[in-house]
């Protein structure tokens, strides 16, 4: 969610850039806040403060901007 406060985005920032650190060199991608994610299994499509995925990074289909989670 967009517009949130220091409070809220500093573990947010804090969070994602340990993960980037620790899985250096791994087969996973850290994004963060306005990168949509789909679940298809439950039909949600949220947008994460922080979210891990193993690479390749998978879309929906015709749809670059909705990263896919199993």
């Amino acid at each position: 969610m967009t517009g949130r406060n220091p409070a809220h985005n500093r573990p947010t920032l804090n969070l994602a850039s340990g993960l980037r650190i620790a899985l250096k060199r791994q087969p996973y991608r850290v994004f963060i806040t306005d990168q949509h994610l789909a679940i298809p299994a439950v039909n949600l499509y949220p947008y994460p403060d922080v979210m891990l995925l193993p690479e390749p990074i998978e879309t929906v289909p015709n749809r670059t901007d909705k990263l896919i989670s199993i």
